[in-house]
């Protein structure tokens, strides 16, 4: 029941470990006092706090070893990923650490010509893990729309190889339905996919009229920007700015698996901001 400040000084030092931060290219150093048991994605939030900026935006660099690189060591205590030589320095020493910025980059795909799917002959539009439609809280996924929706990529935009973070994702179709009958439960929608090829999260647009329309859209981690009045409540899942390794992302066009009904895509194109 004691408070810290209250601890001896050798048992603070086993809770609290204590980094000298400096910048590439610059001698100053900025102390950062940190959590024994912390994450490196939480020491890289201290870190990227203390020098005014993104913590997704740096890499940290301990000797000769960069930290992180993988998703699973950005959950990892700090304290597992320094090399030996560090774990095992005085302990009062603190851990000098190397932050560099790494640019975000702008990446981007086109659709190569005109595409037409017809109702039941491609795959469902949206095939994620088992059990994560209920765990996004869709409760009803028997009437969920990417059960009964099949459509495929227009537009496939690799993010790139390791660990990426993305920042910001934009798209945009020319799209219509069969041009008869019902609307609204056609249109286009942004996947993100992991490395097994697993969907992970989306944002829809859905026509909601005959002809031609454009759809345009931009995701951010703070908004899907998904609208789908047919399917209200559905129009996203999870956030297509995901962080992960070897992340890919699609622009499809989908159509209700329902007799006659089909949508055509062309124009799409499809860009992201991403770190890493």
């Amino acid at each position: 029941g004691k408070c810290v400040r209250c601890l001896p000084k050798t048992l603070l030092l086993l809770l609290v470990m204590r980094f000298s931060v400096t910048t590439l290219g610059s001698d100053q150093a900025y102390s950062v006092d940190f959590s024994a048991d912390g994450t490196l994605a939480q020491l890289r939030d201290e870190v990227g706090s203390v020098l005014g900026t993104d913590g997704q935006n740096i890499r940290l660099i301990v000797g000769d070893t960069i930290l992180g690189g993988s998703l699973t060591q950005e959950q990892e205590s700090v304290e597992k990923l320094l090399p030996p030589e560090e774990v095992g320095a005085e302990p009062e020493a603190p851990v000098h650490i190397s932050a560099m910025k790494v640019p975000r980059r702008n990446i981007s795909a086109v659709q190569d010509g005109p595409q037409t799917f017809h109702a039941n002959a491609h795959p469902l539009a949206f095939q994620p893990a088992a059990g994560a439609i209920v765990q996004h809280g869709f409760t009803d996924d028997i009437h969920f729309w990417g059960n009964h929706s099949c459509g495929k990529a227009v537009v496939r935009l690799p993010v790139g190889a390791g660990l990426t973070h993305i920042v910001e994702v934009h798209a945009k179709v020319e799209a219509s339905d069969q041009g008869w009958g019902g609307t609204g439960s056609a249109g286009a929608c942004v996947v993100l996919i992991d490395s097994s090829g697993t969907d992970l999260a989306y944002s829809v647009q859905s026509l909601d009229r005959h002809g031609k329309q454009t759809l345009e859209w931009t995701m951010t981690p703070e908004a899907a920007s998904g609208s789908f009045p047919a399917k209200a409540g559905e129009e996203a899942l999870g956030s297509v700015c995901g962080c992960g390794e070897d992340l890919v992302l699609e622009l499809r066009a989908f159509t209700p698996n329902w007799g006659g009904w089909s949508v055509t895509a062309e124009q799409g194109v499809l860009s992201a901001t991403i770190i890493g």
